[in-house]
């Protein structure tokens, strides 16, 4: 939709500033309406009736920010107001409570750093060293924050510890856990073409009782229109990154 309105880096910008300045609302909004909100519970769930909706707007906003960080405009100095709206913005991800609220973000930031700086390898490695030890003192932050850690930091300690083998994770990774290994099941049995739209809920209802989705994009498609579909969905993004990395 934006399409036809975009005819330069001008117009971007203009599209970024515009969704950035309808964060500054939202991410005010909160501070100003809904602040006793903030480690009672997980945040959104009231306001928004979901943490997981409220993730799908704070999640594009913290990105946008980050953008506006790392690709500001040269003749003019980082806004203190943007650089705000990130800090607070990222924290409300770590708030909501999702994994991948956090996660997100951050990939999208080392994404930007190696696109940035794809031809100056010196200033990579003093970047990603001092992110890292951001990383580290935001780690230590999330798992000792008593408030912080029982929205947030329980489910990231549960999560480290699905990766490393441990048996001591929470309901959530051992119910998605189940359904991908359902869902690979299914995929084995109809690798080529899947069963159709949707069809994975209908078939795991079957035998759990629950009409879901999968909980993974990769094996819902998988399951769905088998390689043919996977490949033909994530085609234009693999082409996207082969370009942008040729740049």
């Amino acid at each position: 939709a934006y399409s036809q309105y975009i005819k330069s880096i001008h117009d971007i910008r203009k599209v970024i500033d515009m969704f950035s300045l309808a964060g500054f609302f939202l991410i005010a909004y909160i501070l100003i309406f809904r602040f006793n909100e903030i480690g009672n519970g997980r945040l959104g769930d009231i306001f928004f009736g979901s943490a997981i909706r409220f993730s799908y707007i704070i999640v594009p906003i913290t990105m946008i920010y980050l953008w506006k960080l790392i690709f500001s405009d040269k003749t003019k100095p980082i806004s203190i107001i943007d650089f705000v709206c990130t800090i607070v913005s990222f924290y409300y991800c770590i708030m909501s409570g999702g994994r991948k609220s956090v996660l997100l973000p951050i990939m999208f930031l080392v994404l930007l750093i190696l696109f940035k700086y794809a031809k100056k390898p010196i200033k990579s490695v003093l970047t990603f060293s001092i992110l890292s030890i951001i990383g580290i003192s935001l780690f230590d932050f999330i798992m000792t924050n008593p408030t912080v850690y029982s929205t947030f930091g329980y489910r990231m300690e549960s999560f480290v510890n699905f990766l490393s083998g441990s048996s001591e994770y929470d309901t959530s990774i051992s119910k998605r856990v189940t359904m991908a290994n359902y869902a690979l099941k299914m995929f084995k049995d109809k690798p080529f073409l899947g069963y159709g739209m949707n069809n994975f809920s209908y078939y795991y209802a079957s035998v759990s009782g629950y009409e879901v989705y999968s909980h993974n994009n990769f094996l819902e498609l998988l399951v769905s229109g088998g390689i043919v579909m996977f490949l033909v969905y994530y085609f234009i993004y693999i082409y996207m990154l082969v370009k942008l990395f040729a740049i």
